[in-house]
């Protein structure tokens, strides 16, 4: 019984990711998040910036492009922001991923946090009433934990548990969310140490 219900959900996650890629061309959910807050966000938290082939927005919509794919890799997201600039008549840019690693590098983690959060709560507010627990917005929390690459950065940021001896076992950090049960959008997400 769980396993055709977590066939069904997976089925309606990819039918929904194929929804965006076909319509949005994997980009901006423009019924989400209109492209003028995505700037405005941009403008804040990146700043100013050079004009390049990847510029923050393009670098954005390349790797929500690469997120929702069904090949993740950098290669695929190049690849689509080359037939984008072939179909608009364009010179393709280089067929090389170093460039959009180089600029998803670049990308601030609170821009991509408060674009999260915008979206969330802008499904959240506009979702429809009968997808509401008794007419009521409800909002769950959730939680887990993930190891770490055991990497000297990671260890300054999430040190290893007091239950650990030094040097063995791997760096843990806590993740918590909140997430609305109406539409399933993610409002808030936040990490520590278990240490601290």
């Amino acid at each position: 019984m769980f396993h055709s219900i977590r066939n069904r959900i997976s089925k309606g996650i990819d039918s929904l990711k194929k929804r965006f890629l076909q319509e949005d061309n994997g980009l901006l959910f423009s019924d989400v998040l209109h492209e003028e807050n995505i700037q405005q966000i941009i403008n804040e938290e990146v700043g100013e910036y050079r004009d390049r082939i990847y510029s923050p927005t393009t670098t954005l919509a390349a790797f929500v492009f690469q997120i929702l794919n069904e090949d993740n890799s950098c290669q695929a997201a190049v690849v689509s922001k080359r037939s984008e600039q072939v179909a608009r008549g364009e010179v393709p840019c280089s067929s090389a991923t170093g460039g959009y690693c180089k600029a998803r590098e670049r990308l601030p983690e609170n821009l991509i946090l408060r674009l999260m959060r915008d979206t969330g709560q802008n499904l959240h507010t506009n979702s429809l009433d009968t997808w509401k627990w008794k007419g009521h917005n409800v909002i769950l929390a959730d939680g887990t934990t993930v190891s770490m690459p055991d990497t000297k950065e990671n260890q300054e940021i999430f040190p290893q548990p007091d239950s650990q001896k030094p040097g063995l076992g791997f760096p843990i950090a806590r993740l918590v969310g909140l997430i609305s049960l109406s539409s399933g959008a993610r409002l808030k997400c936040s990490y520590w140490s278990l240490s601290r």
